[in-house]
């Protein structure tokens, strides 16, 4: 394996797991969020003022961390970026 290939590996490793995660975290917030909305309609439609309030405070949570994931996964393109600036500057210190 050549150092190119290796390093195109890692960085494509580096920055495919960074929006694996971040997509899984989200992901997973915005199923529970949903959970949340829909058991805040439900107590709603019954009336249920402590369950309403239970349920809206879970569903802002999990949005609070589907935001997180969003600004978290954004990184991924800072990141790339910087590897690739990496990469321009080591290619410009090999020899021709």
């Amino acid at each position: 394996m050549t150092f190119a290939r290796g390093y195109r590996r890692l960085s494509i490793a580096i920055v495919g797991s960074w929006i694996a995660v971040w997509t899984a975290i989200g992901g997973f917030a915005a199923w529970r969020q949903r959970t949340w909305s829909d058991i805040f309609l439900e107590a709603s439609a019954d009336e249920n003022m402590r369950e309403m309030v239970l349920a809206n405070q879970r569903a802002s949570e999990n949005a609070a961390i589907v935001e997180m994931a969003l600004l978290w996964g954004l990184l991924a393109l800072p990141l790339a970026l910087g590897l690739a600036i990496i990469w321009w500057v080591v290619r410009g210190f090999q020899a021709q």
